[in-house]
């Protein structure tokens, strides 16, 4: 088990082809001493979104989860699907 701390960062995103990347990459380029967690809901996009993120790996520093919302419901319940 390590002993650094976590954090989790909660992303959103609905056809965000275009701007997932950078905000993943924003959360990466922090400076802190942690485990970085960063869990994606993906509110059913039609662009690929979804193709994008399947493609994420996890490694020693930080944790890919991917959830998909079935039907758009926001980005509040998507929120909030996060923190669960």
């Amino acid at each position: 088990m390590s002993s650094k701390i976590m954090v989790s960062v909660i992303v959103p995103c609905f056809n965000s082809s275009k701007t997932i990347k950078r905000a993943i990459d924003s959360v990466l380029k922090q400076k802190i001493d942690a485990l970085i967690e960063i869990i994606i809901i993906d509110d059913n996009s039609s662009d690929t979104t979804i193709k994008y993120l399947k493609e994420l790996k996890s490694d020693d520093n930080f944790i890919f989860k991917i959830l998909r919302n079935k039907k758009n419901k926001g980005v509040g319940f998507s929120r909030r699907k996060g923190i669960e």
